[in-house]
């Protein structure tokens, strides 16, 4: 595809699967960007927020591969810097995409689409327009005037906000695999008092019991899923 002369852009790609962000890259410089343009990878959103308060992007293209939780979390850390176009890549059209447009995010596309229009849509962007997909407009427009359900990741955040603090510290350390006993020593309160924290948080998240409690906080980014167990290397005598 080509394109007119421009001044040359910084472009940030976030996606967890580092392996995909490089062929983006590939692609992207290939048949996109022109040879003064700057393209960088990031597979963790904690590392773009501080690369972003040195190094300004024109362009940040972030995947929907992080959990929502992420996804609010690093735009509402963006809007105390600079805040550069963000453009979402995302699968659905979830109504609570509304909230990160009121973040700062300048365009969703589905990766469905073509990558013209992809192409398109950082041109209009980085002009100063917004850019929407239909579908994806009128979920939104359904979304305020009433008409649309809420989704599960939506449900899921507004239940997650309804968590106190340290409720939110229960189900991190239940995650962790302690037991009632251990979290009530480990808070300095009594076993009874954790088993309430539990009904409570139960009851707030709809969830039936300690299992679905655990599928429930890694689905939606409650907590960090642990990195995989690797025994350690017996040296050879």
């Amino acid at each position: 595809m080509t394109t007119q002369k421009r001044q040359p852009i910084t472009l940030a790609i976030a996606n967890k699967n580092v392996m995909v962000a490089k062929a983006f890259k590939y692609f992207l410089s290939t048949q996109f960007l022109q040879p003064d343009d700057t393209v960088v990878i990031y597979t963790d959103l904690s590392t773009l927020i501080d690369a972003i308060r040195e190094t300004p992007f024109d362009i940040l293209l972030l995947d929907d591969t992080f959990t929502f939780t992420e996804l609010f979390e690093s735009l509402h850390a963006l809007q105390s810097t600079h805040e550069p176009n963000v453009i979402l890549l995302t699968d659905e059209a979830a109504t609570h995409y509304m909230q990160l447009i009121r973040m700062g995010v300048r365009g969703i596309i589905s990766k469905q689409e073509s990558p013209q229009v992809l192409f398109k849509a950082i041109e209009k962007v980085l002009q100063g327009e917004a850019w929407l997909e239909r579908h994806f407009m009128a979920t939104i427009i359904g979304h305020i005037s009433g008409r649309a359900e809420r989704t599960p990741y939506e449900r899921a955040r507004l239940a997650m906000q309804s968590l106190s603090e340290r409720e939110h510290e229960v189900v991190r350390l239940v995650c962790m695999g302690l037991k009632n006993e251990e979290i009530a020593n480990r808070l300095y309160v009594s076993e009874s008092t954790i088993r309430h924290h539990l009904s409570t948080i139960y009851r707030k998240l709809n969830v039936r019991d300690r299992v679905n409690l655990v599928i429930f906080a890694y689905q939606y980014g409650m907590v960090a899923v642990p990195e995989a167990y690797e025994p350690p290397v017996r040296k050879a005598r």
